[in-house]
């Protein structure tokens, strides 16, 4: 065994029991022991997101190490390794790199602003070869990286916030997150985490909460790891599950991080823990199963259950019973007790006194409590699906709902002289779904001159706007794929999109000038795709889209003379705008 595996089973060793730390000696790297894994930054490590943080339809991958709000600091290969991936998006990751290491792991650099120059000549290389700015691709060379090498430059790219680095560690062929708070890179954190609320869930219309079948939510008080409801007793009758709102923070910080491990205990006995060790992205979008949504699709605010829906299949689960429902039916006093933990071992406690009450009464009206099943159908999340009418089709494939539901739909006519269509509410938004359905709305008084430009749109009742989710006429039906339940009508899109020249004036640009900058913007179906050509060749721009700007430099080689451009900017409906200016060298 050479010294590399041994040193890397020597950390495995660790880790198993216990000695974690990541520390960094006067600013320059993890301490001695975490033997083969060095820092990807050289300056003092301070997180503003956390391994498996809750966020939009997934579990955040890795962590988010804070560059003091600024780009380009220096960014290291952690271990020895080979770049075998290369990103370069608007969205997501932006500019990334991906290094395999030996030991079977994977190094992971996101939001770059930049790589070092070797690796950009041979982007830009592929960039001009495949006339694209947007590249997902195996690096073509075998580039060694050695512990502590140069690999690119910290940034804001991509779908990131602002400034800082986006690192994870992943396993198994890079399917798999790995918290690296378990491989040593965690910060100072001696604060618990703090609980907000904590919330009871009657499983049906015959269990009772302080006297009602909804969901009951409760205010929670924290002082230190101790957190206490401001009721002293809950009234319960019937089948329970749980949850809890919660976050975690660390020392210096104000960012809200996530939380590590969750137990509950019901009269001092462990029914319900689950940890997040790691987190397969296959797996992630079961976030949305893992959470109380409707509650977070009205408030923003997620409360975690302690419950699993039949449809949930996240493997992170240690200890369950009976999928976190538990029986309340004998009076007498129950003692619960919920432990949340961050990966450091903190732990906030919250207990909770909940008395049966075989005599209590409901509070809420037999109309409230048959009003769902009255209108509504039954779908099992197991099975495919269909609701259709002469208007709608609507077929949910299996295993794309988490738990069964009674499918609610009503019909309305619009008044609105852009929507041709009835207008369609498909069930609830708080109800999520895990899989693409099928959607197909059949529209009305659309002109043959516009049935290339109609598409599905989804209102926004917060905002009150329609919002373009896509779509192409076919059959009679404009059809779609979609992961959301809303309300739905068939809308046209003939707009075209906006070029807005920023350092281009009178369609000249001056012979010192060495970048070309616009802003780019389309009010409905959103920005498709671009083309700039120089003199009739592809040029590189550089898309933005959190900016809504296209960036290209000017070659210094440009030769003299007038130079042609043009950047054709279209929609996703095909809409498209056109701006032309001259490029003069002396």
């Amino acid at each position: 065994m050479d010294c590399y595996a041994k040193a890397f089973f020597i950390i495995i060793y660790k880790c198993r029991i216990g000695l974690l730390a990541f520390v960094l000696a006067c600013a320059t790297g993890l301490s001695a022991q975490q033997a083969d894994f060095g820092a990807p930054l050289k300056i003092p490590p301070e997180l503003s997101g956390s391994f498996a943080e809750l966020r939009g339809h997934h579990f955040h991958a890795g962590l988010d190490f804070k560059t003091l709000q600024k780009e380009g600091f220096p960014v290291y290969a952690i271990a020895d390794g080979t770049l075998s991936r290369v990103v370069v998006s608007g969205t997501g990751y932006g500019k990334a790199l991906y290094i395999s290491h030996a030991n079977g792991m994977m190094s992971v650099y996101a939001h770059l602003q930049r790589f070092i120059p070797f690796v950009e000549q041979v982007i830009r290389e592929q960039q001009y070869a495949k006339k694209t700015f947007e590249l997902d691709m195996t690096f073509p060379e075998s580039l060694q990286f050695k512990k502590g090498d140069l690999i690119g430059y910290s940034g804001n790219s991509g779908s990131s916030g602002g400034p800082h680095l986006h690192f994870e560690l992943r396993n198994k062929g890079g399917e798999n997150a790995l918290n690296p708070a378990l491989w040593g890179y965690s910060v100072k954190d001696d604060i618990p985490p703090v609980i907000s609320t904590f919330a009871i869930y009657p499983s049906d219309h015959h269990s009772l909460a302080n006297g009602r079948s909804t969901p009951l939510l409760l205010p929670v008080k924290c002082r230190g790891k101790d957190c206490l409801l401001a009721q002293d007793t809950i009234r319960v009758f019937g089948q329970m599950a749980f949850g809890i709102e919660a976050i975690d923070k660390s020392n210096g910080s104000a960012n809200k991080l996530g939380l590590f491990t969750m137990k509950v205990f019901i009269n001092d006995e462990l029914k319900f823990a689950w940890k997040l060790e790691d987190v397969l992205f296959s797996q992630t979008r079961y976030i949305n199963a893992f959470f109380d949504y409707a509650h977070y699709d009205t408030t923003g605010k997620r409360i975690q259950w302690t419950y699993r829906l039949p449809g949930n299949r996240l493997n992170i689960y240690e200890k369950i019973n009976n999928r976190g429902v538990y029986p309340f039916f004998e009076n007498g006093v129950h003692h619960v007790r919920v432990e949340a933990s961050d990966v450091a071992g903190n732990t906030a406690v919250l207990s909770v006194v909940l008395q049966v009450d075989d005599q209590m009464e409901s509070l809420e009206s037999k109309s409230f409590l048959s009003e769902e099943l009255n209108h509504s159908r039954f779908f099992s999340h197991a099975i495919s699906n269909t609701f259709e009418t002469d208007e709608i089709k609507v077929t949910i494939p299996a295993k794309a709902l988490y738990e069964p539901i009674y499918f609610d739909y009503f019909m309305e006519s619009s008044l609105n002289p852009h929507i041709y269509s009835k207008i369609h509410h498909v069930h609830h938004s708080g109800t999520p779904v895990h899989t693409n359905y099928s959607l197909k709305i059949k529209p009305e008084g659309l002109p043959k001159t516009l049935e290339n430009k109609a598409l599905i749109g989804s209102l926004d009742t917060k905002e009150n706007k329609w919002i373009a989710e896509g779509g192409r006429l076919k059959n009679g039906f404009v059809s779609l794929n979609i992961k959301k339940f809303s309300i739905f009508a068939v809308c046209i899109d003939t707009t075209e999109p906006t070029i807005k020249p920023i350092d281009v004036f009178n369609n000249n640009v001056p012979i010192s000038q060495t970048q070309l900058t616009f802003r780019i913007d389309d009010d409905f179906s959103g920005i498709g795709n671009y083309v700039a050509t120089l003199n009739g060749r592809w040029f590189l721009m550089e898309y933005d889209p959190k900016t809504k700007t296209l960036k290209g430099m000017i070659d210094a080689k440009l030769p003299k003379g007038e130079h042609e451009f043009k950047l054709t900017v279209s929609d996703k409906m095909s809409n498209s705008a056109v701006y032309k200016a001259k490029i003069v060298r002396q």
